[in-house]
């Protein structure tokens, strides 16, 4: 990965180039990794701001998701139809909603 030094305020729009840029150069694969919780009293599930112990719970990788070398800059990739085919007419969930939903979820399955 090349550094790039990214000024959030030079222009209005910085971080699509830089995208478009780097994935024009070379693919990229990101590991995806989760957490699984082994002790409800120092791994709160409902809690997002408890940080659970690696020598708990160390992460498992659970997906690779690659990106491939391509071009992004066209006119298909970019504006409102492309913000309403990624995120789509849903509305959002508040901040650790689903989270706290699903959290609640799995507290009563295990017990």
């Amino acid at each position: 990965m090349v550094r790039r030094n990214i000024d959030p305020t030079s222009a209005a729009e910085v971080f699509r180039p830089a995208l478009q840029a780097e994935l024009q150069e070379r693919p990229y694969a990101f590991d995806i990794q989760v957490q699984l919780c082994t002790d409800l009293e120092r791994m709160p599930v409902d809690d997002l701001t408890v940080e659970w112990p690696e020598k708990l719970s160390p992460s498992v990788t659970v997906a690779r998701l690659r990106l491939p070398q391509q071009d992004i800059s066209s006119p298909v990739h970019t504006g409102a139809a492309f913000v309403q085919h990624v995120h789509g007419p849903a509305p959002s969930l508040t901040n650790g909603q689903a989270v706290r939903r699903s959290g609640r979820a799995r507290v009563k399955q295990e017990f």
